[in-house]
């Protein structure tokens, strides 16, 4: 799920497994320019079920996340 923030982030929540332990689990999140996982880089990883992505560009930015 995407929401956009009034600081100029994008937040990122999902639902972990019930089998998700955050003594010994991360999330990784993946970003990339367009919609191929190949192209994508590791911008966070965290226990939590959510994350904001930072966009410090002015204008339009398209990302597609995994």
């Amino acid at each position: 799920m995407l929401k956009e923030d009034e600081s100029g982030g994008v937040i990122l929540n999902w639902v972990n497994a019930d089998s998700f332990d955050k003594a010994t689990y991360s999330t990784e999140i993946w970003a990339s320019d367009d919609n191929d996982r190949q192209n994508a880089s590791l911008v966070a990883t965290t226990k939590a079920n959510s994350y904001t992505y930072s966009v410090l560009n002015v204008g339009s930015v398209t990302k597609f996340f995994w």
